[in-house]
């Protein structure tokens, strides 16, 4: 659709009054956003748009303050036993880890007196594991997508884009176990004399302590980022075990608050939900689109993906309607 047309009728929404009937239509829900990072990236590194510019981040929170009541990490898991949150409730969360949390989104949130939870990748934190999608980007934006081939029963076309390789080797490699993924990329670095090395820069323990110090809440997302609809039973229960370990003796506490990678609901097995049971996690959370009823299952709460791309009266409906 022709963009002035979509922001004509975005517009017409919104004055007409439809945002706000959707958001007095949804004052019970619980809203929660899944961020990743707050960083201007170009290119085919951020072609998700997973790297919020700074100033389209601001101005996201600006009308997150104004339409909504922000709420803690704790009174979100309040609202779980009532059930009930206050009304326009929504939780602000961070997946991954990334240093711009700390440096860039952390001092924003701050300014505008906003809570937020930061889930981490211990391996990353760790710095034994580069997020693996953005080592693949970089090898794209180096060498192009051409030299990497296609992956396994791809259907070869030599008109194929960049970015649509990107997206065929990214959805394969998803959905591998965590070795397999690790061969596949130390097979293209081999054969391509590529490093195994990622562009965007994680936070060190020291960091993520810093973050805490500074007021937020910090949460697990697994060791090396799993698919854990594609692992066996041991590695998931090992992959959660470890993670949320590995916070309580880096952090000092037993988090209460898990975050799935990828978030799939494919991606979460019974194993996953009785692992978490078992470690009195009280909030799992998907990246399944949607908003939260008060009495749902609360390890398997959905969030509303957020980017780069929702600007103005298109963040404006989305967070609305969902």
């Amino acid at each position: 659709m022709n963009a002035k047309i979509k922001n004509s009728m975005l517009a017409g929404m919104k004055y007409s009054g439809v945002f706000v009937y959707a958001r007095y239509r949804s004052r019970s829900l619980l809203r929660i956003l899944a961020y990743h990072g707050v960083e201007h990236i170009d290119g085919i590194l951020n072609c998700d748009g997973f790297q919020v510019d700074p100033e389209t981040f601001s101005r996201q929170l600006d009308h997150i303050a104004t339409s909504y009541r922000v709420v803690s990490l704790s009174e979100a898991i309040a609202g779980t036993e009532k059930p009930f949150w206050p009304k326009n409730s929504l939780l602000i969360t961070f997946d991954d880890g990334y240093l711009n949390n700390l440096e860039v989104a952390a001092p924003i949130l701050r300014q505008k007196g906003l809570p937020a939870v930061f889930f981490i990748t211990t391996g990353f934190i760790d710095q034994t594991i580069p997020p693996w999608w953005y080592v693949l980007r970089g090898w794209i934006a180096g060498v192009g997508a051409k030299a990497l081939g296609l992956p396994p029963l791809s259907i070869h076309l030599s008109s194929m884009s960049d970015a649509t390789r990107l997206w065929e080797w990214e959805t394969y490699l998803k959905s591998l176990t965590q070795q397999e993924r690790s061969m596949k990329l130390m097979e293209i670095s081999r054969s391509l004399g590529l490093s195994i090395t990622s562009e965007i820069k994680m936070m060190n323990w020291n960091q993520v302590r810093e973050l805490r110090d500074n007021g937020f809440d910090i949460g697990p997302h697994t060791v090396s980022h799993i698919n854990l609809g594609a692992e066996d039973s041991g590695d998931i229960v090992r992959e959660i075990s470890t993670s949320m370990e590995k916070l309580e003796r880096e952090l000092g506490f037993c988090p209460s608050t898990y975050s799935y990678p990828y978030g799939r609901v494919s991606d979460i097995q019974p194993d996953v939900l009785s692992t978490l049971r078992s470690r009195n996690i009280r909030l799992g959370l998907t990246t399944v689109s949607g908003m939260n009823k008060p009495g749902s299952n609360s390890l398997l709460y959905k969030r509303l993906n957020i980017t780069g791309n929702h600007k103005g009266l298109a963040f404006e409906k989305m967070l609305a309607m969902g």
